[in-house]
């Protein structure tokens, strides 16, 4: 993903290092595991999430952000 991320100027990643299980962020995304991807479009608008990776998933998502 991060190879993908990388050769796409319109596409940001961010990574969260998860510590604990019920930190603030797990709390307010509702993360269960690892990973955990969330993909929004250029207005801030969910477009979808993934747990785990499926990368046609990770690419239709993105696709559906632009």
């Amino acid at each position: 993903m991060e190879q993908r991320v990388n050769k796409d100027d319109d596409l940001i990643l961010l990574k969260v290092d998860i510590a604990r299980w019920d930190s603030p962020v797990c709390k307010q995304y509702g993360i269960r595991s690892i990973p955990y991807i969330s993909v929004y479009d250029h207005r801030g608008n969910k477009v979808g999430e993934l747990t785990g990776f499926n990368n046609a998933t990770f690419e239709a998502y993105t696709t559906r952000a632009r």
